[in-house]
């Protein structure tokens, strides 16, 4: 099964996390929790997802890979969507920045006294 896996170091990049894909035996992400809790290091096969021209998704097994449970902050099923499987989720729809407020300069924290 295709596994998520949130590590909770730094990225070559210099993000404070980064994520691997890897492919385990569990059939379950709670099979996968057993797994993670009885073991200190486990041995998975990790895979890079890569389009090829026709914008079609092809797994690259990287090889063997083991992993140091203690710094796994998140795991979860490895889902693959095709762009139009998510058109409609709110949390994919809108990713462009947007501020709450109207633009322009914001108001004083605190009112200033009036000198009387």
């Amino acid at each position: 099964m295709k596994f998520l896996i949130t590590m909770n170091m730094p990225s070559a990049q210099g993000y404070a996390v980064h994520q691997v894909t890897i492919e385990h035996q569990a059939e379950s992400v709670a099979e996968f929790c057993s797994v993670l809790n009885k073991a200190e290091f486990i041995l998975c096969r990790q895979l890079y997802r890569q389009k090829n021209l026709r914008g079609e998704t092809n797994w690259l097994d990287r090889g063997d890979m083991v992993i140091n449970t203690y710094h796994i902050g998140k795991v979860q099923q490895f889902i693959e969507f095709e762009r139009g499987d998510y058109e409609d989720d709110e949390s994919q729809g809108r990713t462009e920045y947007s501020r709450g407020n109207a633009e322009g300069s914001r108001g004083p924290i605190r009112p200033r006294r009036s000198a009387f």
